[in-house]
């Protein structure tokens, strides 16, 4: 089966949600795109870039998230395209820390989900935000070593999924690791993390700071820039 996503296709809008914090989730059916996109692509949509948050196998619908309310409604058809290099996903075994910052949650959950499909690989989700979250933090029942003590607050998502997740915040929200993600995720680098590769998806700014910390522990990463 090819895997390069068309370049263009027109949705369909399924639903178009406004979350916690102004953020948008919007659904699009996309029976071609849905089938061959892959985490870390991004959907241009009239001039708008949103990163892909979710597109199960044999669904036909896409999840996207914005950090502002969207225009559009049930029913409306757009024009869309695939942008973006994807991230290339591990043939072995790999303890795979996946950081993420703001929109850069959307490519992170997406990715989460295509790894844990594996069961062969070791996840950690974090997850750094300065303004209100899209989602009311849940305390997390998965244990996760090398991380500060009452650091337990995670995504409900990745709680159901049995996905460890932590979520890292400036203002220290209960639960929550009181700084900025790239911080939170050097203590847990700090222990001893054999096997481990580092993926990141949030602004250029994190990005560029994520990767010199991949290189000060002489671990594998990739990136993938979100702005909205």
């Amino acid at each position: 089966m090819n895997t390069t996503p068309p370049e263009h296709e027109m949705g369909r809008v399924s639903n178009n949600t406004t979350l916690p914090g102004g953020y948008s989730l919007l659904r699009l059916h996309l029976p071609q795109m849905s089938q061959t996109i892959t985490s870390g692509q991004q959907l241009r949509i009239e001039g708008r870039m949103l990163p892909v948050m979710r597109c199960p196998h044999n669904q036909q619908w896409v999840e996207l998230l914005a950090r502002t309310p969207l225009p559009w409604s049930t029913g409306d058809t757009l024009q869309v395209e695939a942008v973006g290099k994807p991230f290339t996903l591990p043939n072995a075994p790999v303890t795979a820390l996946l950081i993420g910052d703001s929109l850069g949650l959307a490519p992170m959950t997406f990715l989460a989900e295509q790894l844990k499909q594996t069961r062969s690989h070791s996840l950690l989700v974090l997850l750094g935000f300065n303004d209100t979250l899209p989602f009311r933090p849940a305390p997390s029942r998965i244990m996760v070593d090398g991380l500060p003590a009452g650091v337990i607050a995670t995504m409900p998502l990745l709680e159901d999924w049995s996905v460890p997740g932590r979520i890292a915040h400036i203002d220290e929200p209960p639960g929550c690791f009181g700084g900025d993600v790239l911080t939170l995720a050097r203590h847990w680098l700090e222990q001893p993390q054999l096997g481990t590769e580092i993926y990141i998806s949030a602004t250029q700014t994190t990005c560029a700071a994520g990767a010199s910390l991949a290189k000060e522990f002489n671990l594998r990463y990739q990136t993938a820039v979100v702005s909205d």
